[in-house]
């Protein structure tokens, strides 16, 4: 259970310290907070490695609300970005918020409930705010899309977690 939470720590450490400085500097404390926190989260586990499995799961517990917390920032800032710009700038944040999806089924694959809950959590918001949208001349097929890659990532999720239990059983 150790090596769910292992991570190169300067990488991390570096990334915590850099985004809270942006998030102050765009005047965003709760995004900076999140990030300070994650990065505290992160020292307490460096600090014990060899800690207990129940202390571990109640670690568990908490990285999972920091990940939801993070994830609702995502949907929060795709809702609120979609009416400024140019198409281009749309795309951008359609791709910045999707890779990001992406990049969570390798680490959340094998948690369905929390996988679910983030996704839905950063994609929701970014396709009722593109149906809603009536400015542009194609939403509603650009929301069918991105509820098409929606599923599209849940698939994926599933089958990367079904892999990894035939890998590792137990």
């Amino acid at each position: 259970m150790g090596t769910f939470y292992t991570v190169h720590f300067w990488f991390f450490s570096a990334l915590a310290i850099i985004a809270a400085l942006a998030m102050v500097t765009r005047r965003n404390p709760v995004a900076a907070a999140l990030w300070l926190v994650r990065l505290g989260h992160y020292l307490r586990f460096l600090k014990q490695r060899d800690a207990a499995d129940d202390t571990l799961q109640q670690w568990r517990g908490s990285w999972c609300a920091l990940v939801l917390a993070q994830g609702s920032m995502w949907g929060l800032a795709a809702w609120t970005f979609w009416a400024l710009g140019m198409a281009y700038h749309h795309v951008s944040l359609i791709l910045i918020v999707y890779s990001y999806c992406l990049g969570s089924v390798q680490l959340l694959a094998t948690q369905s409930k929390v996988f679910m809950v983030f996704i839905t959590l950063v994609l929701s918001p970014t396709i009722v705010r593109v149906a809603s949208d009536t400015s542009q001349e194609f939403h509603l097929q650009l929301a069918v899309v991105l509820t098409l890659m929606f599923c599209i990532t849940v698939l994926m999720a599933r089958w990367m977690a079904s892999s990894k239990a035939a890998c590792w059983p137990g």
